[in-house]
């Protein structure tokens, strides 16, 4: 099996950034204006999701989370969908936190999907996210996360599982996981490498 990147989940830094709080626990939210360099070396973070960022803010964020070794991971959405991104880090920070069984998501799952894409696309629908793939043509699908919620049974958790690994490269992965508190339908997180 795998080693998790951080043992204790009590023990787990994380913080989520965008231009606006939307529905986030504000124990984790940091204003984007306020996301300065010298704030993510105090902080110690292991994992930072942000959102929103212009390409100036991104490099500072990514040159300030190397010097940390903290993992960052830029979440956006091909419609520009505010909600989607909202419950795609919400979700994901909850299943980190969460000791629900499977027990089997990790800020490392993260840290690979950051490390092998260009852009991270979050849905929280996964007829939209199947769509999307099905129509996409702005680079090869490396990998993804996918959180199934309450209402899901094994068999459509297994169905969704086969449809998104139908897109994905042969040499991507997906992990795959339940979060049963999760918010939506579901939570959809895809690393796609551009074209050249």
């Amino acid at each position: 099996m795998f080693e998790p990147l951080i043992a204790d989940r009590d023990e787990l830094k994380l913080g989520i950034s965008a231009p606006e709080a939307g529905s986030v626990d504000q124990e984790y939210f940091i204003p984007l204006s306020q996301l300065s360099k010298a704030l993510i070396l105090d902080s110690s973070f292991d994992l930072l999701l942000v959102s929103g960022a212009s390409p100036q803010q991104a490099q500072i964020v990514t040159a300030s989370c190397e010097k940390s070794a903290t993992v960052v991971a830029f979440v956006e959405s091909p419609s520009a969908d505010m909600t989607a991104i909202w419950d795609v880090m919400v979700n994901l920070s909850g299943k980190l936190f969460s000791n629900e069984m499977p027990d089997n998501i990790d800020v490392a799952d993260v840290r690979n999907l950051v490390q092998d894409s260009d852009v991270l696309f979050a849905f929280n629908c996964k007829n939209t996210a199947i769509d999307y793939l099905a129509d996409q043509d702005s680079g090869e699908v490396v990998g993804g996360i996918y959180l199934a919620h309450r209402h899901t049974d094994l068999a459509e958790y297994e169905s969704t599982n086969q449809q998104l690994l139908r897109y994905i490269s042969a040499y991507g992965y997906l992990s795959s996981s339940v979060y049963r508190r999760g918010r939506a339908d579901s939570t959809i997180l895809l690393g796609i490498r551009a074209l050249l």
